[in-house]
């Protein structure tokens, strides 16, 4: 691996730990809004499905605010906390049919505590 490729590497690297800390500060146990994961959203959670995300979403990934509230979003739908069609913002994209399936099948299981 050249330099500059081990330099693009590591930025990649820094910019999703950095995205990673930055949902746990916000919705992790002790973060400003960790009662919309009932205080339980873990960093292994988190990081299950950021590299997906970060692919996903492209040169349109910034790590901003946006970012976060739409990763959060999936997050919800991933716990089986929101259904896919509750959240604010249209997640489906970022979810294979057999994904949301079972995030929904998740979600009914919560909602009627199954």
């Amino acid at each position: 691996m050249s330099m500059k490729h081990l330099k693009a590497f590591e930025k990649i690297l820094s910019e999703r730990d950095m995205f990673v800390r930055y949902i746990l500060s916000f919705y992790g146990p002790n973060g400003t809004w960790s009662e919309f994961f009932d205080h339980k959203l873990t960093q292994k959670t988190v990081e299950d499905n950021v590299d997906k995300f970060i692919k996903k979403r492209g040169k349109d990934f910034d790590g901003n605010s946006f970012d976060r509230e739409l990763y959060r979003d999936i997050l919800l739908v991933k716990t089986g906390i929101l259904g896919v069609d509750s959240t604010e913002t249209n997640v489906r994209p970022y979810f294979t049919k057999s994904e949301l399936k079972k995030a929904e099948l998740l979600h009914k299981s919560n909602k009627y505590n199954l």
